[in-house]
């Protein structure tokens, strides 16, 4: 799998965590949904998971972790910058814990670890998203007047049809 590729990778470059280690490790992903836009938020863990939520008054995500078999548990987080941004603190059982967290274009990376047994992990971040994304409206034939080519490569688009063939609304993201 092309992701679980890039997800290993990102772990051993960014937290020295080898490839071996993750691969036997489950990847939940949940669905966030905000301002009707979907998003992902993956967790790969050596726990359980229970009682996932996002916030976005609170600016942020929580879960229930249980880990019986391990004396360690770890959580390893893909959190979309456009829902929720750095800096991060990371809570378990309401006690601020150290947490690597580092970050690309897009994506917020957050590992941290956690002792043997029934815990609530909070992460906590700055911004989130408000209001609405910004919205382009244009005809089919005026497109290329608005966006470059290079807005195409750098930036990702949804299209939604409007009022039939003649307008379209692109989301910015």
């Amino acid at each position: 799998n092309p992701s679980e590729l890039l997800l290993a990778g990102i772990l051993t470059l960014t937290f020295g965590i080898s490839l071996a280690k993750v691969s036997a490790v489950p990847q939940f992903d949940y669905l966030v949904v905000v301002e009707g836009v979907e998003f992902h938020v993956i967790v790969e863990t050596n726990s359980s998971i229970n009682n996932f939520e996002f916030s976005q008054t609170e600016k942020q995500i929580t879960f229930d972790v249980s880990d019986i078999l391990c004396s360690n548990g770890f959580s390893y987080c893909v959190v979309p910058k456009v829902i929720l941004e750095g800096p991060f603190t990371v809570f378990v059982d309401n006690q601020q814990i150290t947490d690597t967290t580092s970050d690309d274009a897009t994506h917020s990376f957050i590992y941290f670890t956690y002792t043997q047994g029934f815990h609530t992990i909070k992460i906590v971040g700055t911004t989130t998203i408000e209001g609405e994304y910004p919205r382009i409206v244009i005809s089919p034939t005026s497109w290329s007047e608005v966006l470059s080519p290079n807005d195409c490569k750098t930036k990702k688009f949804t299209i939604e049809n409007v009022g039939g063939a003649d307008l379209n609304v692109f989301d910015i993201l």
